[in-house]
């Protein structure tokens, strides 16, 4: 019996361990310093970062520029450091080609242009809607040593998914 039970323990870690291994819990995080942007951004605020809601956003604003005829568009959020005072950003980035079916939608969808600037770059991979989740603990300890390291202030972090990976990009504000 208590073989038994210790065979279920093992075989429980085991599964754990990869589902934490498909998730990218293992995996490195490489961070490097390039130009980004710009990014045509079409979002609505959100205070905290509820999983639920950010989905929730996320989703209406993709209904709302697929409704208008946008088809170019990946999700794009944005996430103010704590205590900066700015409800978070959640939408989408919408390609150029879009620009002039943007004045279609609702004044609720709030629009703004990210200039191109230097910034911290790290990407993680996408496997699942975990993988924001996972990818977050891995990537923010990351870009927070990195610029410890340089005497970097903390900023606003992006993230954008690519598809098969998310970009995490922070500005470099010295």
């Amino acid at each position: 019996m208590l073989r038994a039970i210790g065979f279920c323990v093992a075989l429980l870690l085991a599964a754990i361990a990869s589902a934490l291994a498909y998730l990218g819990a293992f995996a490195s995080v490489v961070v490097k310093e390039q130009s980004m942007g710009p990014y045509r951004f079409v979002y609505r605020g959100l205070e905290g970062a509820d999983p639920r809601q950010v989905g929730a956003i996320t989703d209406q604003v993709g209904a709302a520029l697929r409704a208008a005829g946008i088809t170019r568009i990946r999700p794009f959020d944005l996430y103010y450091p704590p205590g900066a005072g700015d409800p978070n950003e959640i939408g989408w980035e919408v390609a150029e080609e879009h620009a002039a079916a943007l004045t279609t939608l609702d004044r609720s969808y709030l629009q703004r242009t990210l200039p191109a600037q230097p910034c911290l770059v790290a990407r993680f991979r996408w496997k699942h809607p975990l993988s924001f989740v996972v990818g977050f603990f891995k990537v923010d300890r990351a870009l927070k040593a990195y610029r410890e390291a340089r005497g970097y202030q903390a900023a606003a972090a992006y993230t954008l998914n690519e598809g098969q990976t998310i970009l995490y990009l922070q500005p470099v504000v010295r």
